[in-house]
């Protein structure tokens, strides 16, 4: 399921409940003889237990993560291929170690590759998730790749 059919799916659902839980609601009152207007305890109760009804729909907006990725190991310098905060594709040549901090939503693809420059040594890619460790790859030797990519939120 793509990305943007999960994030239809889900808002179709939210809107789903909210709905039912608006007919309840109205339901509820109607059933109670409706909102009185002379402000009394009935009437607070019945706009408090609305309310509370309404507060407990959750919100469209999807979660962010805090993405990190690390390049680390004994080579010198590594050429970087990776999936930046926009979905869009970055390449640099770095010196070794390199990290890069960004921000994304659930279900963003992140990826980094890292291609060690040299002759020998290694190169260790890392991508942390708020500050966790979710992917990790490492290669030793000549202009030997690692890569980690994952769909973010699974």
């Amino acid at each position: 399921m793509s990305k943007e059919t999960k994030t239809r799916t889900g808002f179709a659902t939210l809107v789903l409940v909210a709905l039912a839980l608006a007919a309840f609601a109205a339901i509820f009152i109607s059933a109670r003889g409706g909102v009185t207007s002379g402000g009394g305890s009935t009437e607070r109760r019945r706009l408090a237990t609305l309310e509370a009804i309404l507060e407990a729909v959750p919100t469209a907006k999807p979660e962010r993560y805090r993405v990190e990725y690390r390049v680390t190991g004994t080579a010198s310098r590594a050429s970087l291929t990776y999936e930046n905060e926009t979905g869009g594709t970055e390449q640099h040549t770095v010196s070794i170690p390199w990290s890069e901090v960004m921000f994304v939503n659930e279900g963003d693809f992140a990826y980094i590759s890292a291609q060690n420059k040299g002759e020998r040594g290694s190169v260790e890619c890392q991508i942390l998730l708020n500050g966790k460790v979710w992917k990790q790859a490492k290669s030793s030797g000549a202009y030997v790749i690692a890569s980690c990519s994952g769909s973010v939120g699974d």
